[in-house]
């Protein structure tokens, strides 16, 4: 590995400890005075589940089509109706709506397609005191670099509901229903620190990132595709999001869910990938040591293998994974970096770039230059980039 790489004593503990181990229905238009949740697809999608009021209906701040269901806002109103929401809520095809921080209600002319003729309203649940847990602890001292660029503030916790692994936080909770990453350190350590650049900048988008490990923790986990302490983390914020007494009740988009890590890490995101649960995956640096057809087999969603480039000791191995890989949008990324990649640079440096494009495509649905649009298309933004090649396997159009 060149000694340009090696930047740090932590950097260098991570990267030996895995160089010693590798080689309607009609949806509901309801006339004048109605609502509109689209006109002929089946979704309609609101980034913060937003409602604008329109006379004595309403109008959903994003139109899909109108099936039956709007995943992050609220059901639309009869021409009697009327419907308001904080955070948005979910509409069942039966009638019922079930608000996030808001509530929603139809009125007589309602047809079942957002919200039902006749729709039912389910608030949260109060928090009983009883259930309280102890609260987590502020980690400071962290991402000593430029301000992650996203919209959102980073905040760093230790949580006693997930003790051994550190919580990375956009702050305010709940400006949108946050997508939930988990992440595993190179050299399967157990020290969360150490990729604080890159994790912070990931975390301003507004997702909600646990990390394995705690800040400056000792020792390491086994290398391989053992993902349990990835699955965990998920495991725990889809508790925390239905917990009443929870600073992430229903705040979390638990159906954008993306595992993620680096060398050894990246090993346990691939082994993760398999869980039904999983939007998006993104091991980086990383690859099977040998071919693994049941678990290329389980795969069953959108994968971005980020390595560093032929001088990258996991190149090869992301490549045989990358040939091996047949039933998934797959993309093959690499920047001439090494096995060390970015990750200490400000904000992640072209690692983290290419990761917050990933994501927000993937997590955030961002169709444009800072998502989608950095990997495909006419305006492609890596495509012909020198610090970057791609290569495809059932690219998206």
């Amino acid at each position: 590995m060149p000694a340009s790489l090696v930047r740090a004593p932590l950097q260098a503990l991570l990267l030996i400890a895995v160089c010693s181990a590798c080689s309607s229905n009609k949806g509901g238009e309801t006339g004048d005075i109605g609502s509109i949740a689209g006109s002929s697809g089946s979704t309609a999608i609101a980034g913060v589940g937003v409602v604008q009021a329109g006379g004595a209906g309403a109008i959903s701040a994003a139109v899909g089509g109108a099936g039956a269901t709007a995943p992050t806002t609220t059901g639309a109103a009869g021409a009697s109706g009327s419907a308001a929401a904080g955070s948005g809520g979910r509409s069942g095809a039966g009638g019922s709506a079930v608000a996030g921080t808001g509530a929603a209600a139809a009125g007589a002319a309602g047809e079942a397609g957002a919200a039902g003729a006749a729709g039912s309203t389910v608030a949260d649940v109060e928090c009983n005191p009883a259930d309280k847990t102890a609260d987590a602890k502020p980690v400071t001292g962290l991402g000593t670099g430029a301000k992650p660029s996203g919209e959102f503030s980073v905040v760093v916790e230790s949580d006693p509901g997930i003790a051994d692994h550190t919580v990375y936080r956009p702050d305010p909770i709940g400006m949108i229903k946050h997508p939930i990453l988990a992440w595993g350190n190179g050299g399967c350590s157990k020290d969360s620190s150490g990729f604080a650049e890159f994790l912070m900048q990931l975390t301003s988008q507004g997702i909600l990132v646990i990390a394995d490990g705690t800040p400056g923790g000792t020792g390491s986990g086994s290398l391989g595709t053992d993902g349990t302490v990835l699955l965990k983390a998920i495991d725990w914020a889809t508790a925390e999001n239905e917990r009443p007494c929870s600073k992430y009740y229903h705040k979390l988009d638990v159906s954008k869910v993306a595992v993620s890590g680096q060398s050894c890490g990246g090993l346990m995101a691939i082994g993760a990938s398999t869980d039904k649960r999983i939007t998006t995956s993104m091991p980086m640096n990383s690859g099977l040591f040998s071919r693994d057809m049941a678990i290329y087999g389980a795969l069953h969603a959108p994968m971005a293998i980020i390595d560093g480039g032929p001088d990258d000791i996991a190149y090869e191995n992301g490549s045989a994974d990358f040939m091996a890989i047949n039933n998934i949008p797959l993309l093959f990324a690499n920047s001439p970096t090494g096995h060390g990649g970015t990750y200490w640079e400000d904000n992640g440096g072209e690692f983290g770039k290419v990761a917050v494009g990933w994501l927000r495509w993937w997590l955030l649905s961002d169709l444009g230059a800072t998502g989608k649009g950095m990997f495909i298309g006419e305006m492609c933004g890596l495509c012909g980039n020198t610090n970057w090649s791609l290569m495809w396997k059932m690219k998206p159009q």
